[in-house]
């Protein structure tokens, strides 16, 4: 019997080891694009240190990405006066940032650096946003190689060198969980001094910056940076327990 149904089961066989291989090719797939994937679904990440990546030649043009942290809009432009000394015969420095602003919403900026507009900062602010990134600025420097490219030419080699240099960077393990944090100024007649510290000293991650103390003669002011998800019951604790004599602010960074 096994002889007359050997074609058949060779076909089954065939079959499996085909889903198999299909199997195997879907996950290889997921992931190289696990950049994107792990991070939009992970919330929020910073990147902690630089990371450069190349893409192919789009037409004879060359595109280099580069992907750095930047907190605010001095370290944006730090980023991208440092590639402009770097590459001082391309012909356009275009950049996206996203930045993380203490109780308001995050601030996108884009730079298209003489391209058409929206063909080269909307596509590099976007593949920052899908993967997640924050407190992330990328830059794409391209030295023009004599074919124009169009505006989808434009989008596509701009968008595609954002979103390798960013999978490069997840790959080599370059980006951290964002915590937001929040600063605030406390206000407190020296009698509760032990207190306020106290309840400073016993909240997890609470950090008091250098030279943020100002003793007046009847009250001291004090910035606190913490946690923005303890930021509230923070406060709450220094007024019960000081009887409201500290007074507390949240205060931009």
């Amino acid at each position: 019997p096994f002889g007359r149904n050997a074609s058949f089961f060779m076909r089954v066989a065939t079959i499996a080891m085909l889903l198999l291989a299909l199997r195997g090719h879907v996950q290889a797939g997921l992931s190289r694009r696990g950049c994107r994937l792990h991070l939009s679904c992970a919330g929020p990440r910073q990147l902690q240190q630089p990371v450069r990546f190349e893409i192919e030649k789009v037409k004879g043009s060359r595109f280099v990405g580069l992907a750095a942290p930047a907190t605010d809009i001095a370290s944006v432009e730090a980023v991208l006066q440092a590639e402009k000394a770097r590459y001082p015969d391309a012909r356009h420095w275009c950049h996206g940032a996203r930045l993380y602003q203490p109780g308001r919403d995050v601030d996108e900026r884009q730079s298209d650096d003489g391209e058409p507009s929206g063909t080269a900062g909307k596509p590099i602010v976007n593949a920052i946003r899908s993967a997640g990134a924050i407190d992330t600025v990328v830059v794409v420097t391209r030295y023009f190689g004599g074919t124009k490219l169009g505006t989808g030419g434009l989008v596509k080699a701009y968008g595609s060198a954002a979103q390798e240099v960013l999978r490069l960077a997840e790959e080599e393990g370059c980006f951290k969980v964002f915590t937001p944090m929040a600063m605030l100024e406390l206000r407190f007649p020296h009698r509760v001094t032990g207190t306020v510290w106290s309840i400073i000293g016993s909240c997890q991650g609470a950090e008091v910056p250098n030279d943020s103390q100002e003793v007046g003669s009847e009250e001291t002011v004090m910035k606190v940076v913490v946690q923005q998800s303890a930021a509230r019951s923070l406060a709450k604790e220094l007024s019960e327990r000081t009887s409201a004599a500290c007074q507390v602010e949240e205060i931009a960074a």
